[in-house]
């Protein structure tokens, strides 16, 4: 991937971390801004097309609530990727620990949230290097979006804010495809 696509990728996964967070007045500028970034992938830039269309649609009232019933931890969503991954199990507990002291050596601010909140993790994604983010990706969050996602979800019916989640595992699909494919060309 050329430096510049990983700018952009880099650029638009902060993007879509903002949508993650609850709606404020400045929502609708975010979408747009985050469909712009998109422009070198055009899949997601679709979906988000497809999600400000939506947006639209809705009141800032019902954003909100859906936000809500979406990605809170009693929500169908859960953002909050050690707990999709781990429930409640003492391995959470550790794996919050040590998102918490990344974070902290990152400078990577987590808020009122916790630290496996996936918008908190993608800001971190963002100043990790390569072989870092490449781990964590691979063995964290990718594993988290698919449980997020569920194995079959139909995107023309799924909640309309599960699609930022969808536009970050394909971002990070791709970026574990081309990195696959980069090593493969090298052994051959």
């Amino acid at each position: 991937m050329s430096p510049d696509l990983m700018k952009q990728r880099d650029d638009l996964l902060l993007l879509l971390s903002s949508l993650m967070a609850y709606p404020g007045n400045d929502y609708p500028e975010k979408i747009a801004h985050a469909i712009a970034q998109a422009r070198a992938f055009p899949p997601i830039q679709e979906i988000l097309k497809t999600f400000s269309a939506w947006c639209e649609t809705q009141t800032r009232a019902e954003l909100e609530e859906n936000y809500t019933a979406t990605f809170e931890i009693q929500g169908r969503y859960c953002l909050d990727i050690g707990f999709v991954l781990f429930g409640e199990d003492y391995k959470r507990g550790e794996f919050l620990v040590n998102m918490q002291r990344i974070c902290r050596e990152h400078n990577v601010d987590v808020g009122s949230e916790l630290p496996d909140h996936l918008p908190t993790v993608l800001r971190l994604l963002h100043k990790l290097d390569a072989s870092e983010r490449k781990e964590l990706t691979a063995k964290i969050v990718l594993p988290a979006l698919q449980k997020i996602m569920g194995p079959s979800a139909n995107w023309e019916t799924i909640n309309p804010f599960v699609r930022t989640v969808r536009c970050v595992s394909i971002l990070l699909e791709l970026d574990c495809i081309m990195d696959n494919k980069v090593l493969e060309e090298a052994t051959c």
